[in-house]
């Protein structure tokens, strides 16, 4: 069975697109002056403490050996952000049509798809679905924030004192606060009553994890998958939709990834373990099945793990320790490379491609950036997704670059087809699918469907 697909709704095109990419902690910065996943309640179907990071100042700079245990951030992924202008982005982060970027001065800015308030702009007054934010806006009332993290409709942030703080759909509880399945937004900022140090904050499609700075989690949202990976105490199941962040059963994790609808932990061992939904071998275990809240090694790594790449989507990836990527899960696009055929793989698909140093993996589209600043891409090419030209969909399973990016340092991919990459001097630029903005180049380019080049996003 093929995941479900994305509902519409009357503000998005359906599109077989890519993941979701977040953001975690703070890069090395030194600043100069100058449609949306089906979610169903019905059980899933065999088928094909250490230190809190110290932010950024402008002019200061942030040593990698200050970043604690769970930062998505590696030495090896970038170097050094040097601001063109201040404030400049020090991290990005890519929704399903929205994105945002963190900034050197600890503010956010977003821009994208904002129908349901995600992109964090204030909703029209009648309760109906808000306007596209076109150019990168900053979000009112947030600040000191330490790392961001985007669903498929709803953002959260790291803020100092372990708070986060969550925006935009509520259907499946991902904002912390009770849900029923119907339709429940907002724009403005709720606290989710998480508990213990915390060093990072993840979303999938519809639900969310926090990660402490012991290895250990917790998760609210949608668990009709399983993808919270926990249980009540007597092993019954938590139900579908969780407001109170629950603890899941996987500890000792280093840096955590939450897929579309499932988790997995990189551990101290440099292994990976996964949980939640296996309808397309997302768990990595040989081969497709039933979801299952218990975490089990994903199977057959051949090396030492540095990185879990970031994934919304239903597949996963790896970086080793050579900076070779290792991939499975749903392959209907080529998103996991050359090396297997189209449907899904449950064991190691190696992708041919050298020097990686950040990846994410998505429903249609994966893409990474390699050690000398570029950035590759495979799998859907509409809509320019891959970096490649538009063809109406096909598949391009070998790794393409991206025409205008020779000095990223790491990269967001967007579901619905866009993806964008952080720059050495703290710019943005993205490509692929516009149709909400997701490209954040302001009015100017309403009339631009879709870029298979990247350009920048407008900080006004």
């Amino acid at each position: 069975m093929a995941p479900m697909p994305f509902p519409k709704t009357t503000l998005r095109v359906a599109f077989l697109a890519v993941a979701v990419a977040h953001v975690s902690a703070f890069a090395v910065v030194s600043c100069t002056d100058a449609a949306t996943p089906a979610e169903t309640v019905a059980t899933d179907a065999a088928a094909p403490e250490t230190s809190t990071p110290t932010p950024a100042k402008d002019g200061g700079v942030v040593d990698d050996a200050s970043l604690d245990a769970g930062s998505n951030l590696d030495a090896a992924e970038a170097g050094a952000v040097t601001c063109a202008v201040t404030p400049c982005a020090v991290r990005i982060a890519a929704g399903n049509d929205h994105a945002c970027a963190l900034m050197s001065d600890r503010t956010l800015r977003c821009w994208g798809a904002n129908y349901w308030g995600q992109a964090g702009q204030t909703l029209p007054a009648d309760g109906g679905q808000g306007p596209s934010v076109l150019t990168a806006t900053r979000i009112a009332g947030l600040a000191n924030v330490r790392a961001v993290t985007l669903g498929a409709e709803h953002s959260c942030a790291l803020l100092d004192g372990d708070v986060v703080r969550c925006w935009g759909s509520n259907k499946y509880a991902q904002l912390g606060q009770p849900a029923d399945g119907g339709e429940s937004f907002t724009a403005t900022l709720t606290t989710v009553p998480t508990t213990g140090t915390l060093a990072d904050v993840v979303a999938g499609f519809f639900h969310t994890c926090a990660l402490r700075t012991n290895g250990t989690i917790q998760c609210w949202g949608n668990n009709a998958q399983n993808q919270m990976g926990a249980l009540l105490a007597d092993g019954g199941s938590l139900g579908a939709y969780v407001s109170t962040p629950a603890e899941s059963g996987l500890s000792g994790v280093k840096q955590l990834d939450v897929g579309g609808r499932f988790g997995c932990g990189l551990l101290g061992d440099g292994g990976v373990s996964c949980w939640g939904t296996n309808a397309s071998a997302e768990l990595g275990r040989g081969t497709s099945g039933a979801s299952d809240p218990a975490s089990a090694p994903v199977v057959g790594v051949p090396g030492v793990v540095t990185r879990v790449g970031r994934s919304l989507g239903y597949g996963e990836g790896i970086i080793l320790s050579d900076q070779t990527v290792r991939l499975w899960g749903w392959n209907n696009h080529g998103q996991l490379g050359p090396a297997t055929d189209a449907g899904l793989s449950g064991t190691m698909v190696p992708l041919g491609l050298g020097g990686v140093v950040d990846l994410g993996i998505g429903g249609g589209t994966s893409c990474a950036v390699t050690s000398d600043g570029g950035a590759a891409c495979w799998g859907a090419t509409a809509l320019g997704a891959a970096g490649a030209d538009p063809d109406g969909g096909a598949s391009q399973p070998t790794p393409g670059q991206v025409g205008g990016v020779s000095d990223a340092v790491q990269v967001a991919v967007g579901w619905d087809g866009f993806a964008c990459v952080l720059r050495k001097d703290g710019s943005v630029a993205c490509w692929g699918n516009n149709y909400l903005g997701d490209l954040g180049r302001g009015p100017g380019a309403s009339g631009v469907a879709y870029d298979r080049v990247a350009a920048p996003v407008l900080f006004p």
